[in-house]
């Protein structure tokens, strides 16, 4: 077949208008940062934290980095609805880089993890965000898509209307399945992808990224035709017959893996073969790419599900013929693996869960979400979940091929409770505590994330060195999240460091002091101008001794006082040391010490001949260079704001 090429003047001119609104979308790009608060970002990652938490402390990490002056906005999933695969919301506009940060960490801190993850409707009302502007979105899941989509496909498709915005992913605690689908995002949009396992490496992944995205240019058009004079039908360019992909389009198997039953498999892979020569060791099914081949011919295909243990089921051969091209579509009837998801229930209602373990023989084989269903070898298994330290469950269960087999775990009841501490003022105060009972400590609560607890009466305790709390009892009742507020008397205390830098040993005023619990018996450090709350008692300012000499300042602090309290050196004194001329001096003696005899602090017991040393008022002996001759020491007094000057000789001279 002959294939006919004419371009015309009109065509190239509308071309080049298009590329130059490209250029100008290149000048304001973009960036709309995606958020997984899907249920399961409630789990843990290998260092113990939670998902969710680690993210607020990752965004917070990087928010004022800046992003080369881009808008920022901020869109969340599944922080609203158990069950709606359209829960997706731009909770924070785009806004300029200074103004978007306090936003974005606002809405973060305020969201719970609910929900599904609508990954491809999230993506698809995201580029609606940016309207006709280019861009970066930023997504951050910790898992698969939820809502029967593919979102690798989705970006397949951006690619082939030439969408200006790519997709950069940073995978929260995911397995090797997992990881290659959200991959597949980011690579097919000409995006980045990293990975984060624990609050460190998520912080890591952040900056990486960000700095990909700071530094990011809009990806590259397709090329547009120089402009050409209009030619006539004749004149245009004819292909080689002989070429049989005239329009190059190249050559791909594209297959759809489904089972007997007609259940659909987006993650079914296996290798490819020309001629018994095996040309292609990773080959995916359709939503999961193209598996581009160099020529027509005759293929096989060697090909089964993905089970969630990484493995490969009961693989079967398929001879495929490829003879035009573009995407050679077929479809594969797999063997069916078996299906396990796991339903958690608590006083008969559905509860939300926990990541589900599955062993054999006393070993982990795999791990699976509790909204999600797994792929699996049929067989015995054990099935266990910590939802809490309450509800450390476990399971038995026997998987069988083609079959869909359901997890059942009955929990105690417990609820979410928080506790918050209200200062003399009305400032809410958050910070880590205890519930305990018959003096035994039951349940940590953290400071944000409080804890899951049973219901009923406890001591709550949280210790601070400097606001103590008396130990309360409280009533946590039945309800499924509770914030409990405590009354916690206090005073404030600001302490500042008189400006005499000539009072201080190292000629500068001091950074910090020391506040001494007089009733308690403990201290803590403060910093100059800083304002600390306090519990009403009885207390003690004092400086470093390593910073000059000061008298302690005692207080009494009640509940509701501020008081300002100035920590002044009392006056130090120097001392300058020379050496008298000599030609006898075994080296050259190019230093002194000093030892204080009336048992005053020293600090600065080296002494450089000819600089003068600040010194606390008293009698001291100077010391020579003991390798430098035969030196006798000096004794000298040093007075509160004079110099000494002492010289040191060889004996005899």
């Amino acid at each position: 077949m002959i294939s006919r090429f004419i371009r015309s003047v009109g065509t190239t001119i509308a071309a080049g208008c298009l590329m130059a609104s490209m250029v100008h979308a290149q000048n304001d790009r973009k960036l709309l940062i995606i958020y997984d608060s899907s249920n399961s970002m409630w789990g843990e990652l290998a260092d113990g934290s939670r998902k969710y938490e680690a993210g607020r402390t990752a965004l917070g990490s990087i928010i004022d980095q800046g992003f080369g002056g881009r808008d920022i906005g901020f869109r969340a999933y599944g922080h609203r609805q158990k069950n709606d695969c359209r829960d997706s919301q731009l909770v924070a506009p785009f806004a300029a880089e200074a103004d978007a940060g306090p936003a974005i960490l606002d809405a973060a801190n305020a969201i719970r993890p609910t929900g599904k993850t609508p990954i491809t409707y999230s993506l698809t009302e995201g580029l609606k965000d940016f309207g006709n502007n280019a861009g970066e979105i930023l997504l951050i899941s910790d898992g698969l898509e939820t809502c029967d989509a593919d979102p690798c496909a989705l970006m397949a498709q951006w690619q082939d209307r030439d969408v200006e915005v790519r997709v950069h992913v940073v995978g929260v605690g995911l397995d090797d399945v997992e990881r290659a689908a959200m991959a597949c995002i980011a690579e097919t949009s000409g995006g980045t992808y990293l990975d984060a396992d624990s609050t460190d490496s998520f912080v890591t992944a952040l900056q990486d990224v960000g700095e990909v995205i700071e530094a990011a240019e809009a990806p590259k058009s397709r090329p547009v035709p120089t402009p050409q004079p209009d030619v006539e039908p004749e004149q245009a360019v004819i292909e080689d017959e002989s070429n049989p992909d005239p329009d190059g389009l190249g050559y791909a198997i594209v297959y759809q893996a489904v089972d007997a039953g007609g259940h659909e498999y987006l993650d079914a892979r296996g290798q490819l073969f020309r001629d018994g020569v095996l040309i292609d060791n990773q080959i995916t099914a359709k939503g999961r790419g193209r598996n581009v081949v160099e020529s027509p011919g005759e293929y096989e295909l060697l090909v089964g599900v993905v089970l969630k243990d990484g493995s490969i089921y009961e693989p079967r051969r398929f001879n495929v013929t490829v003879s035009q091209p573009g995407n050679t579509e077929t479809v594969l009837e797999l063997a069916a693996p078996a299906r396990v998801a796991a339903s958690f229930t608590e006083n008969g209602e559905p509860h939300e869960g926990a990541l589900v373990s599955a062993f054999q023989n006393g070993t982990e084989v795999f791990r699976f979400r509790a909204q999600d269903t797994a792929l699996a070898r049929p067989g015995d298994y054990e099935f266990r979940a910590v939802v809490n330290q309450d509800n450390v469950v476990v399971a038995q269960g026997n998987l069988v091929a083609g079959q869909l087999t359901t997890v059942a775990f009955e929990l105690v009841q417990t609820v979410r409770a928080y506790v918050e501490f209200v200062l003399t003022d009305g400032t809410i105060l958050r910070r880590n505590s205890t519930l305990s009972k018959d003096e035994v400590e039951v349940y940590r609560l953290h400071s944000s994330n409080g804890a899951d607890v049973k219901p009923g009466r406890y001591f709550v305790k949280s210790d601070d060195q400097n606001l103590p709390l008396v130990p309360t009892e409280i009533v946590i009742g039945p309800q499924n999240e509770s914030t409990y507020r405590l009354d916690l008397p206090a005073g404030w205390i600001t302490v500042t460091m008189a400006d005499q830098p000539e009072n201080y040993f190292n000629g500068r005023v001091a950074g910090r002091s020391q506040l001494h619990s007089v009733d308690r018996g403990n201290w803590s450090h403060t910093s100059p101008g800083q304002t600390y709350a306090v519990a009403p008692g009885n207390y003690e300012v004092r400086g470093f001794e390593k910073d000059g000499i000061f008298a302690p300042v005692p207080l009494t602090v009640a509940s509701g006082d501020r008081i300002n309290v100035t920590l002044t050196p009392a006056p130090l004194g120097e001392v300058v040391v020379r050496y008298a001329p000599s030609e006898n001096y075994l080296r050259s003696p190019d230093r002194a010490s000093a030892a204080a005899l009336d048992g005053q602090p020293l600090v600065n017991s080296f002494l450089r001949p000819g600089e003068p040393a600040k010194l606390a008022p008293g009698r001291y002996q100077i010391n020579g260079r003991s390798n430098a001759g035969d030196i006798p020491p000096v004794q000298v007094t040093i007075l509160p704001g004079q110099r000494a000057e002492v010289t040191l000789r060889l004996a005899g001279e």
